[in-house]
C-alpha cells in the first residue's frame, strides 16, 4: 500500500501519529519510528520515502487500520505548516487453512 503523505517534504519536518503516539518523524534524510511500531515486524513492512512524502506498507495488515494524524512543520523555524488526517481502512477475507 502506497499512502502520499505531503506532496513535496524539501524545507519540512514531518510526524505521524496514531492517536496521541508518534509513529514516527522524518527530519532531513532521517526517520525514526516510536513505540509500538519501532519493532523489526514493523519496520520491515513499513517504509517512508522522504523525496515524494509516500509512506509504503508492504504488506498491509488489518492492525494497520485506523486514524492517523499528519503533522507538518517548517524545518529551519520548527513553526507548524499544517496537519491532515488519514483514515486507513483495510478489508479483506482471512485466510483459515
Amino acid at each position: 500500500m502506497y499512502l502520499q503523505l505531503m506532496r513535496d517534504t524539501t524545507g519540512h519536518d514531518l510526524k505521524l501519529y496514531s492517536g496521541d503516539k508518534n509513529v514516527f518523524t522524518s527530519k532531513s534524510s532521517k526517520t525514526v519510528f516510536y513505540n509500538e511500531f519501532n519493532t523489526s515486524s514493523f519496520r520491515q513492512r513499513w517504509q517512508f520515502v522522504r523525496d515524494n512524502g509516500t509512506l509504503i506498507i508492504n504488506p498491509a495488515e488489518r492492525r494497520d487500520a485506523g486514524t492517523y494524524r499528519v503533522k507538518i512543520h517548517n524545518k529551519s523555524s520548527g513553526k507548524f505548516v499544517e496537519e491532515h488526517i488519514v483514515h486507513l481502512i483495510i478489508e479483506g477475507k482471512s485466510l483459515h487453512l
